[in-house]
């Protein structure tokens, strides 16, 4: 299979437009850099090929600025490989870390920096009584019990000014149920 890095399209060939290249590279490879070289393209022509896809175009009066477009068009191309993967990494990590916590049996809360609650399995449902959606976006304190709530202030104010807390740090504390 030819899997090229960069494709350099000449605007006007008699039977093959640099569009048309511009458009089998896009379905090839969404990501694979189409430079345009062309010796006279209007700016209304360029905006909508760049719509398109296109990394860049050089005039073929200027092409000393050949080997910078390709070397910027390339840098570009692997950093969106690089911004698509880290995604995908991203998203298949928080697909397993539901599926571990939402089959464990032990009730796991997970708050933001704010104190709001981001996380709620199926077994917090259970202890405390709430549904996720009456819990998500609130605050932690509603399942404080008033008497351990100065102890949480001062839990919760250490961990965000930077003090350090046991690793691993688990919390167990007795909590407040709905009912």
């Amino acid at each position: 299979d030819f899997h090229p890095d960069v494709v350099l399209a000449d605007n006007k060939l008699p039977r093959f437009s640099g569009r048309r290249a511009l458009c089998i590279a896009r379905r090839h490879d969404p990501l694979l850099p189409v430079i345009m070289v062309t010796g006279t393209l209007s700016e209304d022509r360029i905006v909508r090929l760049m719509y398109l896809g296109l990394a860049n175009y050089v005039m073929k009066d200027r092409l000393t600025s050949l080997t910078p477009s390709v070397i910027r068009a390339l840098d570009h191309a692997e950093e969106q490989r690089v911004a698509i993967h880290g995604r995908e990494a991203l998203e298949a990590s928080e697909r397993r870390f539901r599926a571990v916590a939402e089959a464990s049996g032990d009730a796991l809360v997970v708050a933001d920096e704010d104190g709001h609650v981001v996380f709620w399995n199926a077994a917090a449902e259970r202890m405390f009584g709430y549904t996720a959606e009456q819990v998500l976006g609130t605050g932690m304190e509603r399942l404080i019990p008033e008497r351990s709530r100065d102890r949480y202030h001062e839990w919760w104010s250490r961990t965000l000014d930077g003090g350090t807390l046991p690793t691993p740090f688990t919390a167990e504390e007795c909590g407040l149920r709905a009912d």
